[in-house]
């Protein structure tokens, strides 16, 4: 590998992409600190969407899942099982799947309140991904064609 980058033609493009990250560690800061408040925010918002009701008898959180409904007494009942969001930071591991849109499956929303704060996660994470890409890649045209040059 140490070989290889002795290369000339190998070379100058790592130089071009350490200088365009070096000039460009504002926009990273800013998108770190907008990802990192959006995590915070929205972990904190599906806890108190989908967190459910604490049980004493199990010490758990208990949500609701599903409505059967009972023949015997003519009415529904509501399923309730454990909520994956025990706490706020546990929160925070959905809120960083979901905004990195890797979305693994082990934690998800079933009410519309949850529903709606994962779209808003999903839209926040997309937009804020996208904002420092436009400065990076200005960054990136300037010093190619200094390094060009």
């Amino acid at each position: 590998i140490f070989r290889a980058f002795k290369n000339p033609a190998l070379v100058e493009p790592v130089i071009v992409i350490a200088r365009t990250v070096q000039l460009s560690t504002k926009a990273l800061y800013v998108l770190g600190f907008n990802l990192l408040l959006g995590i915070v925010i929205f972990g904190s918002l599906m806890f108190l969407a989908e967190g459910g009701e604490w049980d004493a008898a199990t010490k758990t959180y208990l949500r609701p899942i599903d409505r059967v409904y009972n023949q015997s007494d003519d009415s529904w009942t509501t399923i309730y099982a454990e909520s994956p969001f025990k706490s706020i930071p546990d929160s925070f591991w959905w809120a960083i799947i979901t905004a990195s849109t890797v979305g693994y499956g082990d934690h998800f929303p079933v009410s519309p309140t949850g529903k709606v704060v994962a779209v808003l996660n999903i839209l926040f994470s997309l937009v804020i991904l996208a904002l420092p890409v436009g400065v990076i890649g200005g960054t990136f045209s300037q010093v190619w064609s200094e390094f060009d040059e």
